[in-house]
């Protein structure tokens, strides 16, 4: 039998799962942004090297999953970790994750030298 002493926890806690699924929301339609612009970096790369007849090296195929699927995994990785430490100030985690994505987008695509992502032989 529920007692009256239960419900404010219970009702904190509904409250704390409640903000997380729409942080998560957002913060899951802003890395699928992320993803859906390293897609477009994959086409866009690819049909640049197409068309003035260079192959990608080793180092640019990295960097071009990388930036396809570095999202996603940041995305995971803040699910799992804010579900470990129990939801506590997990808004701090989902803002780190948004953070890290766009560094890593940012050096991966901006950062690379075009003599690193292409290969002449």
């Amino acid at each position: 039998m529920a007692t009256s002493q239960n419900l404010p926890a219970r009702t904190i806690s509904q409250r704390r799962w409640l903000a997380w699924a729409i942080s998560l929301a957002i913060l899951g339609i802003l890395l699928a942004y992320d993803t859906w612009e390293g897609i477009g970096n994959f086409i866009g790369v690819a049909t640049q090297s197409a068309s003035i007849g260079l192959n990608l090296s080793a180092f640019g195929v990295f960097v071009i999953y990388a930036s396809v699927l570095a999202p996603s995994l940041i995305f995971m990785l803040a699910i799992v970790v804010t579900l470990l430490t129990r939801l506590r100030a997990f808004w701090i985690y989902f803002v780190m994750a948004l953070l890290v994505s766009a560094i890593v987008a940012a050096d991966l695509v901006l950062g690379t030298s075009a003599y690193l992502m292409f290969s002449v032989g």
